[in-house]
């Protein structure tokens, strides 16, 4: 067989290879891309509202959130106390870390057993920012993972890394309790004003006492 015999079959060989590489190669319809379920940068958010149907049966405050400025928050459903910069932030890099591909279900009478019904659900979740907002519905899944729906749309989608309870509901979970911080040693008195009068505390050896008692 001459070496031009040998070279030929090789190339077809290399195309037939080529072809069947082509032909067989995973498409988009097998493989679905990952799409975030909030289209929002977490710098973005200025408003952020969670509840769950527990506490809308036992009339407890549900979260509500606003943000006061660059890093700042108020739990604006406990009288705008102060809110802790660093749940806020955990919670809105948990939000934003979502990502769906296809529905598990798009049946609108499997949603109350998949916990995201529009009265049966695990968290009821609204995130506004100064132009949109976005409103879904989170399930717990098994083991590592929730179920959520749109607001608005019957489909249904499955992600993992994540589970309903680590989404709090409770305001408690996100408020500030230390509003300032100090050295003991460098502390001598301590002051307190409201509208009406003010209060004076003294600090020696150890003990608070004040001048108007």
């Amino acid at each position: 067989m001459s070496s031009r015999v040998i070279v030929a079959l090789i190339i077809l060989t290399l195309l037939q290879s080529v072809l069947s590489l082509v032909t067989y190669w995973p498409s988009d319809a097998t493989h679905p891309v990952y799409r975030p379920v909030v289209a929002f940068r977490p710098t973005e958010i200025t408003n952020i509202d969670i509840s769950d149907v527990a506490q809308i049966q036992r009339s407890a405050i549900p979260v509500s959130l606003a943000r006061t400025g660059p890093g700042e928050w108020a739990v604006t459903s406990l009288d705008g106390f102060p809110a802790r910069t660093d749940r806020v932030q955990m919670l809105l890099n948990r939000l934003s870390a979502l990502k769906v591909q296809t529905p598990i279900s798009s049946d609108p009478g499997k949603h109350d057993v998949l916990g995201v019904g529009q009265e049966r659900y695990g968290k009821k979740i609204h995130l506004a920012t100064d132009t949109a907002s976005v409103t879904f519905f989170v399930g717990q899944g098994k083991g590592n993972s929730i179920h959520i729906r749109i607001d608005g749309s019957d489909d249904v989608y499955l992600t993992h890394g994540i589970t309903a309870w680590k989404i709090s509901a409770s305001p408690d979970d996100y408020i500030e309790r230390i509003f300032f911080e100090f050295q003991p040693p460098t502390l001598v008195g301590l002051t307190v004003r409201s509208p009406a009068d003010a209060y004076q505390l003294k600090l020696e050896n150890g003990l608070f006492s004040s001048p108007d008692l």
